[in-house]
C-alpha cells in the first residue's frame, strides 16, 4: 500500500507544482537558451530538478510512514541518503542557473557521496563471475563512492533530449520496483515508486516538445537515488546487487562508456559537451526525435526485461511482459511507418 502512495503522491506534486515553477522561471528569466549542441529551439525553464526533488521527499517520506520497521532499522543509513540527495540537488541547482565548473559539480558529487557513505551506507558484498561472493571490506567504500558518482554521470549524460533521462528514468524504477515486489524488500520498493510517479509526472511536460528541462540537479538526483537502490538489499541477495541495476541501467551506462571512450580518443576532455551522442547520431540519419527516444525507450525496455526474466520465479509473469512489449513496438511501428519507411 505504502508503494502506490508513494507513486501516487510523487505523481500529483509534479503534476500540481511544475506549472509554477514554469511560470516562475519564465518570468525570472531562469532559462536554458537555444543553440551550440542543444536540440531545442526556444528557451526553456531548466530547473525541473527542484521539483522532482520535492516531490520525491515528500513521496518517499509518506510512503515510509507505512513501514515503521524501514524507519527503525535504517534510521541512520536514511539520513545520510536524503542529506546527501540534498546536498547534490543543491549543487545541481546552482549549477542550472550559474554553470559550474566540471571540476566543482564532481566534487559536489563526491561529498554527496561521501556524506552517504559516512552514514552507514555502502557496498559490502560483490559477486564476481566465477569466484563467487567476496567480502570488499575497506575496498567496500572506494567502490561504493565509484559507483554512485558513476551512476550520477550516466543519467546526466543522458540527458541530453527532450524526455529521454525523464523516460529511462521511469523505465528503470520499474525495473527496480518489479525486482523489489519479487525478493519482498520494502525500501527499494518505496523509493522506486517515488521515483516512478515523480518521472511519469515529470514526462507530462518534458515529452516533446518540453516545457521544463530536470536540469543537471534532476538527472544527477536519478542517477544517485538509482545508485542507492541498488545496493539496499540483503545480505542474502548479494548476488544480485550488481546484476539487477547494471542491467536495468543498461541504457545510461552504454552511453556514458562510450562517451567517455570517444572523447579520451579523440583527445577531448571527459566533461566537455559535444554533439556525438548516440541519439545526435540518429537525428542526424533523419530520424524524428519521437523515434530516436522510442527507440532508447524499447532498447531500456529490453535490457529491463532481461532483469525480471532472470529474477522472476513465474515465467507466465515473463511471457505477459514480453507480449506488451511486443504489443508496444507493433503500434508505435503503425504510427511511424511513414516517417521510417
Amino acid at each position: 500500500m505504502g508503494n502506490l502512495v508513494a507513486m501516487a503522491v510523487g505523481f500529483y506534486l509534479m503534476i500540481m507544482l511544475t506549472p509554477i515553477v514554469i511560470r516562475y522561471c519564465n518570468r525570472h528569466n531562469i532559462l536554458d537558451q537555444p543553440g551550440g549542441r542543444k536540440l531545442h529551439q526556444e528557451a526553456v525553464p531548466r530547473v525541473g530538478g527542484l521539483v522532482m526533488f520535492v516531490s520525491f521527499m515528500i513521496a518517499e517520506l509518506i510512503g515510509l510512514l507505512f513501514y515503521s520497521e524501514i524507519i527503525s532499522e535504517l534510521g541512520k543509513e536514511l539520513i545520510g541518503i536524503n542529506l546527501g540527495l540534498l546536498v547534490l540537488v543543491i549543487g545541481g541547482l546552482i549549477d542550472d542557473v550559474r554553470d559550474l565548473r566540471p571540476l566543482t559539480k564532481l566534487i559536489i558529487q563526491v561529498i554527496a557521496a561521501m556524506i552517504t557513505i559516512y552514514f552507514g551506507y555502502q557496498v559490502r558484498l560483490l559477486t564476481i563471475p566465477f569466484k563467487g561472493t567476496v567480502a570488499l571490506g575497506n575496498w567496500g567504500i572506494p567502490v561504493t563512492l565509484l559507483w554512485i558518482v558513476g551512476l550520477i554521470n550516466a543519467m546526466n549524460f543522458l540527458d541530453g533530449m527532450d524526455g529521454l533521462a525523464g523516460g529511462i528514468g521511469f523505465i528503470a524504477a520499474t525495473t527496480f520496483f518489479i525486482s523489489a515486489l519479487i525478493f519482498r524488500t520494502p525500501f527499494p520498493a518505496v523509493i522506486a515508486c517515488g521515483l516512478m510517479g515523480v518521472t511519469a509526472g515529470f514526462l507530462k511536460f518534458n515529452y516533446p516538445p518540453a516545457s521544463i528541462f530536470m536540469g543537471d540537479s534532476g538527472a544527477m538526483m536519478l542517477g544517485y537515488l538509482f545508485a542507492v537502490i541498488s545496493v539496499i538489499w540483503p545480505k542474502s541477495l548479494a548476488t544480485i546487487t550488481m546484476v539487477v541495476p547494471i542491467a536495468a541501467l543498461g541504457v545510461p551506462i552504454a552511453e556514458s562508456f562510450i562517451t567517455i571512450i570517444r572523447r579520451l580518443a579523440t583527445g577531448k576532455r571527459v566533461y566537455q559537451a559535444d554533439r556525438r551522442h548516440i541519439f545526435h547520431l540518429l537525428m542526424e540519419l533523419g530520424l524524428s526525435q519521437s523515434v530516436t527516444l522510442w527507440i532508447f525507450y524499447l532498447t531500456s525496455m529490453l535490457f529491463s526485461f532481461m532483469v525480471i526474466a532472470i529474477l522472476a520465479p513465474d515465467r507466465g509473469f515473463v511471457t505477459g511482459l514480453t507480449a506488451v512489449f511486443l504489443l508496444v513496438v507493433f503500434i508505435l511501428l503503425l504510427k511511424s511507418s511513414r516517417r521510417l519507411f
